[in-house]
């Protein structure tokens, strides 16, 4: 296979973190729905996995067009497997990630297994202990790297949240969104184009699908009764929607990872994406909100 699809279908994997219940936008949609985070993680999955089988599916098609789908052989490759450093894989190390998530599906209210529902920061920090437990590191750096990634949480996702907020209250200030609002009061269908394609648009230009969707979650998602729409519906387009424009921009970080690690440009991933991330809005949009 091809460096750039194999790149690329990684790539596409990561839109899926939208259907995690520790994603920043499904806790920014709790605070501006009202709605249970497990509960909009619940209505988000049909929806999400669709839009996931969809960019697979055109991949796919892609790689078999453009004759990506095998065959390749590395211009400048001398190593051959025997050389290549053997990779032994830890079962218990590799399902630790995956605990919190456990934790929070089966101590949600739909399960009721504990007294109280399981929280995000209590899977979290369950999850960092049993991390410490399996890996067996030195307790001053394990805590050393735990709040290391706290700090850089702040200046790399909280910062973008902020910025978006500041940006939401002044086109309110200056009336933009009410006129926006007025225009499209008796036009569900322009909600449904807004709430797909701004989100989408502006996460292909700035790289984070998490800023412009924060944005339109502050604005115009609750207002989603006035267009005759559901609240979570409509702000669970806006996170896919995010998500999959985020998926054809060339400066995303994963991106940018994922092109390097394959020794291509994030422009090959982008290119092979386009298809699919616009097809897979389209359908998410008709399943939501038309």
């Amino acid at each position: 296979m091809h460096p750039a699809i194999a790149a690329t279908a990684v790539f596409s994997g990561t839109v899926a973190s939208v259907l995690s219940p520790a994603h920043v936008l499904n806790a920014v949609l709790f605070d501006v729905s009202g709605a249970g985070v497990m509960e909009i993680v619940r209505r988000e999955i049909a929806p999400g996995v669709v839009a996931i089988l969809i960019m697979a599916i055109v991949l796919t098609v892609v790689a078999f067009i453009c004759k990506e789908d095998s065959g390749y052989v590395a211009e400048d490759s001398e190593t051959n497997d025997e050389e290549a450093p053997k990779f032994k894989m830890n079962i218990i190390k590799a399902l630790v990630p995956m605990l919190p998530l456990v934790l929070l599906i089966i101590g949600s209210e739909s399960f009721g297994i504990f007294e109280n529902e399981m929280t995000v920061p209590e899977a979290m920090l369950i999850g960092t202990f049993v991390a410490f437990l399996v890996s067996l590191i030195d307790p001053q750096q394990i805590t050393k790297v735990f709040f290391e990634g706290m700090g850089s949480a702040y200046g790399k996702i909280i910062g973008i949240i902020i910025a978006a907020t500041v940006f939401t209250t002044g086109v309110e200030l200056i009336g933009l969104m009410d006129v926006l609002i007025s225009t499209m009061e008796n036009s569900d269908s322009s909600v449904g184009l807004a709430a797909t394609f701004e989100p989408f648009l502006l996460a292909t230009f700035s790289g984070s699908g998490t800023a412009s969707t924060v944005t339109f979650h502050t604005s115009l998602t609750p207002n989603a009764a006035v267009f005759g729409l559901d609240m979570v519906d409509l702000g669970i387009l806006a996170n896919i929607s995010g998500a999959l424009g985020r998926m054809i921009s060339p400066v995303t970080g994963a991106a940018i990872i994922c092109a390097g690690t394959a020794n291509v440009t994030p422009m090959d991933l982008v290119k092979r994406n386009l298809p699919g991330a616009v097809i897979a809005a389209i359908v998410v949009m008709f399943i939501l909100v038309m």
